[in-house]
């Protein structure tokens, strides 16, 4: 579920975010890695998880323990490599992305709020397909 008017953000199994969660408050959650650590930047990363039903890879940025965004990437069954990776199968995870998004909030990306905005990306450098969530 993500809720418009708050920001926050509750996935299947317990974890949920919001607009002022701390890096600390995600501690003890399962499979959650951290992959960067660049003084005030930090960046957790969970492979797979549940959003709605919806398997999801997840991106979660902090900067001063503070998050700041969030990335997320519907998963495809059989396309996790860079072995078969192609420019349709990341138009297909952002229809996917698009269509989860509609399915959460009853709106199409981007929209903006008063606790930040979302919008459906592709980033070419990274070769993917996500919904960024960007806290204010």
């Amino acid at each position: 579920m993500i809720d418009t008017q708050t920001g926050r953000i509750c996935f299947d199994g317990g974890l949920i975010v919001f607009p002022s969660t701390l890096i600390k408050d995600l501690a003890g959650f399962e499979d959650i890695k951290l992959t960067i650590d660049n003084g005030p930047w930090k960046r957790l990363s969970i492979r797979k998880i549940l959003l709605a039903g919806q398997k999801i890879s997840l991106s979660i940025a902090f900067y001063n323990n503070l998050i700041s965004s969030l990335e997320m990437a519907c998963s495809i069954d059989g396309y996790d490599s860079w072995e078969n990776y192609s420019l349709e199968k990341e138009a297909d995870r952002m229809k996917l992305n698009d269509q989860l998004f509609e399915k959460l909030t009853g709106l199409k990306p981007p929209q903006d709020f008063h606790w930040g905005s979302i919008k459906s990306l592709f980033d070419p450098r990274g070769g993917c397909s996500v919904l960024f969530i960007k806290y204010k």
